[in-house]
């Protein structure tokens, strides 16, 4: 069961007419995710593709408040509508959880913004850019959690609704949130005076050997890195347009197939052959794991290619019994080619570009 679109709009008109209801509603969120109960669903109800269950002790408590949650629909019989992250402390984001059908479901896991944003403030790039663009900002959460001027795109027009009100519960704005497709190009506004622009991209990169197979928030295309490609070169184009006064950083998360004793990955290759060695670096941290499987990354980095048969064990994703056992047989097909090409492994990490 998914929100309707109707829905999605009439949080958000509610969200603009009235900016109490947002610090009302962020108010309720936030209690909902700090409620012990709701701590055991994310740990183990969500992955079963269950919807949480609003605790009767809250209802009572928040009669109000849960009334306000009940009139957007957030909550239908007891039943919360929405998926709630709550990150550094400070964020709240609603996103589709993983009980929505995939074919329709806004990425719901946080883990790969939560190593961006790790990424950036390590590298003490958080509060360097003027601007921040992010080509596949789901809903929201890599940009938001940036204070900068802000360009958000995406393909989905339901993530865009989710960003939309990701976006007034936690009184950040984007100066553009659209539909588009990274491989237009990036467009944003042109520039007067010099800016610090930083891409921040999360492009879908799980490899796919028979299309449509996996949901959009997953497909990266046959070697699954194509997406992540398209990314790198319209940002080596948008580069090119830049004035000189203006500079730009890139951070980008991914998966790459490639040789594992020799350190040698695809994606890495093409950015440097775009940008030149020296510009470029890339970490791919050991302590992550990779290859989500009912939500779960479990497998190392960087993995061996004979695991990628066990994404079709992913029941969240892939519903049909009849296309699980394809999707089996068009893994085994593209270990086979990817070895002939030289490759064994599948690394997960992230570039960094200046």
């Amino acid at each position: 069961m998914a929100m309707t679109s109707e829905s999605l709009d009439q949080i958000a008109l509610v969200l603009r007419d009235d900016r109490t209801q947002s610090i009302q509603l962020k108010g309720l969120l936030t209690e909902i995710c700090i409620l012990p109960e709701y701590d055991q669903w994310i740990e183990d109800g969500q992955f079963e593709g269950q919807m949480f269950q609003l605790p009767s002790s809250f209802r009572s408590s928040h009669i109000m408040g849960s009334r306000l949650i009940q009139d957007v629909n957030l909550v239908i019989d007891n039943r919360l509508q929405v998926k709630i992250n709550y990150l550094d402390d400070e964020f709240i984001f609603v996103t589709d959880g993983a009980f929505v059908d995939a074919a329709d479901r806004v990425f719901p896991w946080h883990d790969e913004s939560d190593l961006l944003i790790k990424t950036l403030t390590n590298e003490g790039w958080r509060k360097w850019p003027t601007i921040v663009v992010d080509p596949a900002t789901g809903c929201g959460h890599n940009a938001l959690r940036v204070a900068a001027e802000r360009f958000g795109f995406d393909s989905s027009e339901r993530a865009l609704k989710f960003a939309t009100i990701n976006s007034m519960l936690n009184a950040r704005s984007f100066s553009i949130l659209g539909t588009s497709d990274v491989d237009k190009g990036i467009k944003i506004r042109s520039f007067e005076g010099p800016e610090k622009i930083l891409f921040i991209v999360n492009m879908p990169f799980a490899l796919e050997p028979l299309p449509g197979s996996l949901p959009l928030t997953s497909s990266g295309g046959k070697d699954g890195c194509e997406k992540t490609i398209l990314a790198l070169n319209a940002i080596e184009r948008f580069m090119k347009r830049l004035p000189r006064n203006s500079e730009v950083r890139a951070l980008i998360l991914t998966y790459s197939v490639g040789a594992s004793a020799d350190n040698r990955w695809v994606v890495v290759d093409h950015a440097q052959r775009l940008f030149g060695p020296t510009s470029v670096r890339w970490r791919m941290p050991v302590d992550q794991g990779l290859w989500r499987i009912n939500g779960r990354k479990e497998q190392c980095n960087p993995m061996s290619l004979s695991n990628l048969i066990l994404k079709a064990d992913c029941k969240l994703d892939i519903t049909s019994p009849q296309m699980r056992e394809a999707l089996r047989l068009g893994y085994i097909e593209k270990e086979g080619e990817l070895r002939s090409r030289g490759y064994d492994s599948l690394s997960y990490g992230i570039l960094l570009i200046e």
